[in-house]
């Protein structure tokens, strides 16, 4: 990584801004402006270092496909005169895993806790005493993939019927 001595000296300066309102890190934020200010380029890689990878807009539009989906599957149950033969728990939205789905679990908390999108899977999580931190606990996408290929075979995705939820929903 290479930076401009201007770049160096915005950065040196951040660094030191923070060291004086965050007391609590000032030796970090100290070092991380030494490193740059002395120019210790094999040492600019760990300024970074709690950096995610950047995130695909396959993973993203995946994230959005599965979340649209459960709203779909939610909203059309609630509409159902006859709920018969239809599970409740498999209509909701049960999160990723943090071990294997990390990056699906990221995006999907950000998006339903900071964003404030789709509210009605902010309590999703497999444990009680972790609900809502969108964390299954196992894999899930080996699940929603299917489904969502069936959810997109619908003729109206957001108003779904008895037969159409049960279709997506089949294991």
């Amino acid at each position: 990584m290479k930076l401009t001595k201007v770049e160096r000296l915005i950065l040196v300066n951040q660094f030191r801004i923070l060291a004086k309102l965050q007391s609590d890190d000032a030796g970090h934020y100290e070092k991380m402006a030494e490193i740059i200010e002395r120019g210790y380029v094999r040492e600019y890689p760990s300024l970074a270092q709690t950096f995610s990878e950047e995130l695909s807009d396959d993973v993203a539009d995946e994230v959005y496909d599965i979340l649209d989906m459960f709203r779909a599957l939610s909203g059309g149950y609630a509409a159902l005169k006859d709920k018969s033969g239809i599970d409740p728990g498999r209509i909701l939205f049960q999160g990723f895993d943090g071990n294997t789905e990390g990056q699906h679990l990221g995006y999907a908390s950000f998006l339903i806790h900071r964003r404030g999108n789709w509210p009605e899977s902010r309590d999703a999580g497999s444990c009680p005493s972790s609900r809502g931190d969108l964390d299954s606990h196992c894999s899930a996408l080996w699940r929603y993939r299917p489904m969502v290929s069936r959810w997109k075979e619908s003729a109206d995705r957001q108003h779904l019927t008895r037969e159409e939820i049960a279709r997506i929903i089949e294991m």
